[in-house]
């Protein structure tokens, strides 16, 4: 599995848990990522650290 396909992964099970627009959650997921990447000394583990601010941000979002 290529870099892609986990970042698409992560997408869609963030979307499957938020129950938001599959695009909705794509922007927040890249916005994420756009900061984080020039950063990343360790790219592998991207998808894991974007989703993981994601979500927190979406528990954010949808508890008020």
């Amino acid at each position: 599995m290529d870099m892609a396909d986990r970042h698409l992964n992560a997408i869609r099970s963030l979307t499957e848990h938020s129950r938001l627009p599959f695009e909705v959650v794509e922007k927040m997921y890249r916005n994420e990522l756009l900061l984080l990447e020039p950063t990343a000394r360790v790219t592998r583990y991207l998808p894991v650290v974007t989703a993981r601010r994601v979500r927190d941000r979406l528990r954010t979002f949808q508890t008020r």
